[in-house]
């Protein structure tokens, strides 16, 4: 999971910006080799649920938000941060926790 700073909107400001995300989760999964299960697309925050088989879960999720802050602040002509915190992981441990 990640947020946008301050809890500012990172998803439905720009025109296109959930596809252009969705095409660099595609990448990212691919160059990581991660088992995407679910996701969800929130105003101001992510969610994703997926296997690291490799445990490279710091590596993707830079590559990932990396290249989405950069397209992101290209396409509002702004600078600086867009998300608040590294992310946030858990492991899921049951389908309870899932489905919470």
């Amino acid at each position: 999971m990640s947020r946008g700073v301050d809890k500012q909107m990172i998803f439905g400001v720009v025109n296109g910006d959930r596809y252009v995300f969705l095409k660099l989760l595609e990448r990212t999964v691919i160059r990581y080799g991660w088992q995407l299960h679910a996701y969800c697309l929130m105003g101001n925050h992510f969610h994703l649920v997926f296997d690291t088989p490799q445990a490279n879960i710091g590596d993707g999720m830079r590559y990932l938000k990396s290249a989405y802050a950069l397209w992101f602040n290209a396409e509002k002509g702004r600078r600086g941060h867009l998300f608040e915190c590294v992310y946030y992981s858990d492991v899921l441990e049951q389908e309870a926790h899932l489905f919470a």
